[in-house]
């Protein structure tokens, strides 16, 4: 068996050292690939550390090869993300399951749920249309509907985030007809979305948090893997915060605020950003957009998106033939040979030597672009953070990351 795993890693700590000892200690997998967010994650911030960093911190813990998830994917909702993780996963050719980390491990109902989504069945949208018709939020809609097409109640499922993900990946794996196996593995102590640190295993936020915040590392330092990588590269002490966007979001609010094609960003928020106060920090241009339809993550990622300038017309010039390309950040000795059986079955292009790889069409050339120019963009974010500038190595200069 070959495993499958789609993650961001920001940062890699316990919980995620614990899911991939799982899927060793109960399937003994010959492989685990991990197709991982680039320098900024699914929230619309920047990830805690570079995305080299991140992958060699997961190779060094039990990940065979770790392979970037393409800018434009990586920064998108849910379903954008999952899809994006899904292609590229199934595009290798040597993946049989794919494993996620889930509030719940009733594998079965996330089946049940995603073949209601998937299918759109007449009685899912006869219930769904009667639940928005009498004023509930789609989110809301969505799951009494499924709930009254399955007979059961869900709202327990459906409250949890790692949950919903899982049956984006499900959804996304019967929209391509995958073989791919999806199997969720239960989370372990910490909610997804804690922001407190916890005595064990702990959430990423609440790690990012206190390195945010400037908290003591004693604290912190002993629920995640490879502090001392992020402590020598200056993450720990020199933190790339997402309220360094805040005056890339505000220069771009200028000139481009009237621009009506930007990707996710719907037309009710881009009436509301257009308003805004362009002195604003990122923290109150979030708090003045965020409404109980409008959430956090689609505020801040409709904001990165204002940076990245990133427009409906060029994501589906991209996603119209995508995959094209498997960016390589990190392997180790059995994940080199699982690279080999690719290059063999697989007819995607593996980059593993930067300066060399070439795009053949439009679409290939916008998704790389956007890879390499968000990392640029990220390295200036290091640089105001007061990383030194031998610290920052452009796309073309990094190397993939090693271990046995």
């Amino acid at each position: 068996m070959i495993a499958g795993i789609i993650a961001e890693y920001n940062p890699f700590h316990k919980g995620h050292l614990y899911q991939l000892n799982e899927i060793r200690r109960l399937f003994s997998p010959e492989a685990i690939v991990v197709v991982m967010s680039g320098c900024f994650t699914q929230r619309g911030e920047p990830a805690i550390a570079d995305k080299y960093t991140r992958a060699e911190t997961a190779i060094r813990n039990g990940a065979d090869l770790v392979i970037e998830m393409p800018f434009v994917y990586a920064c998108s909702n849910a379903g954008t993300f999952a899809s994006g993780g899904v292609k590229l996963m199934d595009s290798l050719k040597v993946i049989d399951t794919l494993f996620f980390g889930s509030e719940s491990d009733d594998a079965a109902l996330f089946d049940k749920v995603s073949s209601i989504l998937y299918a759109e069945t007449d009685e899912y949208k006869k219930f769904l249309k009667e639940k928005l018709k009498n004023g509930a939020s789609y989110p809301k809609a969505r799951n009494e509907a499924i709930s009254r097409t399955l007979n059961l109640d869900i709202d327990s499922f459906m409250s949890g985030s790692n949950n919903n993900l899982g049956i984006e990946y499900c959804i996304s794996l019967k929209q391509i007809k995958s073989g791919i196996k999806p199997i969720p593995i239960l989370r372990k102590i910490s909610d997804h979305n804690d922001t407190f640190l916890s005595e064990e295993i702990t959430s990423a936020i609440s790690i990012r948090q206190a390195v945010y915040e400037g908290a003591a590392e004693k604290s912190y330092k002993d629920k995640l893997l490879g502090f001392e990588a992020l402590k020598a590269d200056g993450y720990i002490d020199k933190p790339v915060t997402p309220e360094l966007l805040s005056p890339y979001i505000s220069s771009n609010l200028i000139f481009e605020k009237n621009k009506p094609d930007l990707r996710d960003i719907p037309l009710p928020l881009l009436n509301k950003i257009k308003k805004l106060d362009n002195s604003s920090s990122r923290n109150e241009m979030l708090s003045n957009l965020k409404t109980k339809d409008i959430t956090y993550t689609a505020v801040s990622r409709a904001l990165l998106n204002i940076i990245s300038g990133l427009t409906t017309e060029e994501f589906l010039s991209i996603d119209s033939a995508y995959p094209y390309y498997a960016n390589i950040l990190g392997i180790s000795s059995a994940g080199a040979e699982l690279l080999n059986k690719i290059d063999c079955t697989s007819g995607i292009k593996l980059i593993t030597k930067k300066a060399d790889y070439r795009p053949d069409t439009k679409g290939e050339k916008l998704c790389r672009d956007y890879d390499i120019k968000s990392t640029a963009f990220y390295n200036l974010l290091r640089a105001n953070a007061g990383h030194k500038k031998a610290m920052l190595k452009s796309e073309y200069q990094s190397t993939i990351r090693y271990a046995k």
